[in-house]
């Protein structure tokens, strides 16, 4: 993982929340949130395996996009840093799907900065996201007490 491209994921982060209307103040505390989960190596490290399963090729294209995302919601490790990192910053008021939100695709777009994904599917990814985002929240909201994304306290 390319750890020195980090900044460049905050700042589309960063981005991303403008566009959406999130408060200067929940950014700040969503943004140290994620600087916690990007610069996780051992994150990387227990969803690379998963991750290079998928990939044809090794390359990523948008069809992996959902499995992606699948991946980091099921990793024990990634509820596990962002359950930490919220209460480390003694953060209550604004609900945990939202960290998880940002996070995810903070750690997909830094996955394809480092395997120098084109520019043109960046930003098909960047068109896909939201929908897939809603998409994925209701699958694992629908999905019964025993997920590992529920039952960390992820994403309720």
């Amino acid at each position: 993982m390319d750890f020195t491209k980090i900044p460049l994921v905050v700042t589309r982060v960063e981005s991303m929340m403008t566009i959406n209307n999130v408060s200067s103040s929940d950014a700040t505390q969503i943004t140290a949130v994620l600087n916690d989960v990007l610069a996780s190596n051992q994150l990387y490290t227990d969803i690379t395996p998963d991750i290079v399963a998928i990939t044809k090729n090794g390359l990523f294209n948008a069809g992996d996009i959902p499995h992606l995302m699948t991946i980091i919601l099921q990793s024990s490790i990634f509820s596990a840093i962002i359950l930490a990192s919220i209460k480390n910053n003694n953060i209550k008021n604004i609900p945990k799907n939202t960290f998880t939100e940002y996070s995810v695709y903070g750690v997909l777009y830094l996955l394809f900065l480092t395997n120098n994904v084109p520019d043109p599917d960046l930003t098909v990814f960047d068109l896909l996201f939201p929908g897939l985002w809603k998409l994925s929240a209701l699958t694992f909201t629908a999905i019964e007490s025993g997920s590992k994304v529920i039952a960390s306290g992820c994403c309720a």
